[in-house]
């Protein structure tokens, strides 16, 4: 038999700090754990709100998305392919280590540009 691949969501304190919302701390932790090699995503809020082990429905995900977007640690972009609707998303790294610093905290494994 195969063995199943599990899923690990970490809450990271210093994403809590900059958010004030463990959700939206998920959320930035996932968003960078799934992104390609460019460093953007393109999962639908389904896929991400199973992804991050969440029991919500996709208006939850999508307002709290919708809310890193406003804060500035999140871009989102409709994809390249004019007939696709997909959005992609990409975490703003050096704004959440600049948000990160400012609260005296760091952030492991990531440096500014």
């Amino acid at each position: 038999m195969k063995a199943q691949k599990l899923k690990r969501v970490y809450i990271k304190e210093e994403f809590v700090a900059i958010t004030e919302d463990p959700m939206q701390a998920i959320l930035i932790d996932q968003l960078l754990e799934l992104a390609d090699d460019t460093g953007w995503t393109d999962l639908s809020a389904e896929e991400l709100a199973k992804e991050c082990l969440l029991n919500i429905s996709r208006q939850t995900i999508r307002k709290n998305i919708a809310e890193l977007v406003k804060k500035g640690f999140v871009i989102e972009r409709r994809k390249k392919d004019w007939s696709d609707h997909t959005l992609q998303y990409h975490v703003d790294m050096n704004v959440v280590i600049k948000a990160v610093h400012e609260k005296g905290l760091t952030v492991e494994g990531y440096r500014l540009r």
